[in-house]
């Protein structure tokens, strides 16, 4: 027995607007934590907290007139075609929190393997592209003096 075609339809700007409302307010959030200020002297975070809060307003304001206008347009997308970039997309968050597990190697590898694989390269790409993490490891490491987590 085979799925049916998996589509998913939604309306841009009211999508839009409510994903980067929740995106502002988890930074909002994370600005305390990120510029730590003294009690006395808090205007580090005057600019970062205007930004994000206009971006708020601005998104707020494309999710509510979507559904006062109702002229949204939809988007429809197959999900069998777009699966790989959401998998694309979830290998890129996962990066993020496996580059401090794992370190710069490891989680680089996995992350330059699900790219090649999106992007359907060949086979000989791929160690061409370990060659080059190794080089920029080595690069970062032993001739700058940085170190990759």
């Amino acid at each position: 027995m085979g799925f049916g075609v998996m589509k998913v339809r939604m309306r841009r700007d009211l999508t839009s607007g409510i994903t980067l409302s929740i995106i502002t307010v988890i930074l909002w959030m994370m600005i305390p934590y990120h510029i730590v200020v003294s009690e006395s002297n808090s205007d580090a975070q005057m600019f970062p907290r205007l930004v994000v809060g206009f971006m708020f307003v601005i998104s707020i304001y494309i999710a509510v007139k979507s559904i006062v206008t109702k002229k949204d347009e939809v988007l429809e997308f197959d999900l069998r075609k777009e699966g790989k970039i959401l998998l694309y997309v979830v290998a890129l968050i996962l990066y993020v929190f496996l580059i401090e597990k794992l370190g710069y190697m490891a989680a680089t590898f996995f992350i330059s393997a699900v790219t090649l694989m999106v992007y359907r390269t060949k086979r000989n790409v791929y160690l061409a592209m370990a060659v080059f993490i190794v080089i920029v490891y080595f690069l970062f490491t032993l001739a700058l003096g940085v170190p990759l987590p």
